[in-house]
């Protein structure tokens, strides 16, 4: 029978704890929570776009092509963001039908990049098909790091996700150019 004294116990655990390899808390990936989420079906931008929005004149540009269509947005006026500590990430899909919107399904900050995860909150209708054009707002705390977005494009509701890279977006506080 062998004896271990306290004092050499301790210091093996020590030794065993501390030789570990440690990943700084920072560079691990954490789950953030949008400011605020904005959806709907009626924008005007009719083709599949993104933006990183980052300052006062690319939210007013983003804003008027979304409403182009000459529909009244009296909440559109109203969201201002504060652009010294948050930015917008714009989500537009473009011509589509049968979706009640967007809805993001995870936000989580890397060592180098944010990831966003969307899906489009489909339905089915028969012969009445509904056409869409659906858009998102993320209002998030600023970052300098690239921000990946990735859309869930599985074709069954049963199946598992099937993740696709739509766009990535450095920050660039440079105002979206015209088509």
């Amino acid at each position: 029978m062998s004896v271990v004294f306290l004092p050499e116990a301790i210091a093996l655990f020590l030794g065993l704890f501390f030789a570990q390899e440690k990943t700084p808390l920072a560079d691990q990936p954490r789950t953030v929570k949008p400011v605020l989420v904005w959806t709907g079906t009626d924008s005007s931008v009719s083709k599949r776009q993104f933006f990183r929005v980052e300052n006062p004149e690319a939210w007013e540009k983003t804003l008027k092509e979304h409403s182009d269509s000459g529909t009244d947005r009296p909440m559109d006026a109203k969201i201002v963001p504060d652009f010294d500590g948050y930015s917008v990430l714009a989500i537009f899909d473009g011509k589509n039908l049968n979706n009640r919107g967007i809805e993001i399904v995870s936000i989580v900050e890397k060592k180098e990049s944010v990831l966003i995860r969307y899906r489009l909150l489909s339905f089915q209708t028969g012969d009445n098909v509904k056409f869409t054009q659906s858009y998102c707002f993320v209002l998030l705390q600023r970052t300098k790091k690239p921000v990946v977005v990735e859309q869930d494009v599985r074709d069954l509701i049963r199946m598992d996700p099937v993740w696709k890279v739509r766009a990535t977006l450095k920050s660039t506080n440079v105002v979206p150019t015209d088509k």
